[in-house]
C-alpha cells in the first residue's frame, strides 16, 4: 500500500523546503510541496538557485522516526527521481555524484537533503524546458509542457522514496552515474579520477598520492576536469 501524505501545489512560494517543514509541524503524515517557481530557492550548501524558463521544485519533508537516511540516502533519491523522469517524461537522465541530474553533460535538475534531529527534507529541483539556458544547464524536453506533467512528476518520485524507504540499488546507480570514469576536482585543491562509488554512497577516486573515498557531506563540489 502505498504511503500516505499530504500535497500542497503553490504558484510561487520562497522556497519548498521552508514551506514543507513549516507544514509537518501540523501533519501527522508526510507533506509534499509542489511549486512552479521559487523566490529564495537554495542549492546544495547554499548555492545560487535558477529558475528555468518551465520548472518544477518539490520537497518532502517527513519524521526523522520514519526510517534511516544515511550517507547513501541522496543517491536513493536520485535513483527514484531519475525512475520517474523516464517514466512520466520518457527521457534518460544519468546521476552526477552526489546530487545534480544530468542529459548530455548539461545539468537538469538537483536533489538536496536537509535533517534536523526532528525532520527530514527531500528536494528536487528540475528544469522541465529552457531553449536558453545559461552555461552548463539544459532542460529535459525541447517544447514546454505546460504545469501538469511537473506536478506528476513530483508525486511519482516522492512516492518512490517513502516505498523504498532510503534503500538503494548499487548497481543500478553505479550504472546510471556519470562520474565514473570521469577526471574530477574538489575544493579545495583535490584532483583524481573517479573509479567508483562504495556500497555507503561515497566517491572512491584515484589520486596522484593513492585512493581517497569522497563522503557527500564532507565535499562541496566535485567538478569534470576541463
Amino acid at each position: 500500500m502505498a504511503t500516505p501524505y499530504v500535497t500542497i501545489v503553490r504558484n510561487v512560494v520562497g522556497s519548498t523546503q521552508d514551506l514543507a517543514v513549516s507544514e509537518l509541524a501540523r501533519s501527522v503524515v508526510p507533506v509534499l510541496v509542489v511549486a512552479h517557481e521559487q523566490t529564495t530557492g537554495r542549492g546544495r550548501s547554499d548555492n545560487e538557485w535558477w529558475q528555468a524558463t518551465r520548472g518544477i521544485a518539490a520537497s518532502l519533508a517527513f519524521r526523522t522516526e520514519r526510517f534511516d537516511t544515511n550517507e547513501s540516502f541522496p543517491l536513493s533519491v536520485g535513483l527514484a527521481v531519475r525512475a520517474a523522469v523516464a517514466e512520466v517524461l520518457a527521457v534518460g537522465v544519468q546521476l552526477k555524484w552526489p546530487n545534480d541530474l544530468e542529459v548530455d553533460g548539461r545539468k537538469v535538475g538537483g536533489i538536496l537533503v536537509e535533517r534536523t534531529d526532528h525532520h527530514v527534507v527531500v528536494g528536487c529541483g528540475l528544469n522541465l524546458y529552457w531553449p536558453e539556458a545559461p552555461g552548463p544547464a539544459g532542460g529535459l524536453l525541447d517544447t514546454d509542457p505546460g504545469p501538469d506533467r511537473g506536478v506528476v512528476l513530483s508525486h511519482v518520485w516522492a512516492g518512490r522514496v517513502l516505498e523504498t524507504e532510503g534503500g538503494w540499488d548499487h548497481a543500478g546507480y553505479l550504472e546510471a552515474c556519470s562520474t565514473i570514469g570521469a577526471e574530477v576536482t574538489w575544493r579545495p585543491d583535490g584532483r583524481g579520477t573517479a573509479v567508483t562509488i562504495d556500497d555507503r554512497g561515497g566517491l572512491v577516486v584515484n589520486t596522484e598520492s593513492g585512493r581517497v573515498t569522497l563522503r557527500s557531506g564532507e565535499v562541496h563540489t566535485v567538478r569534470p576536469t576541463p
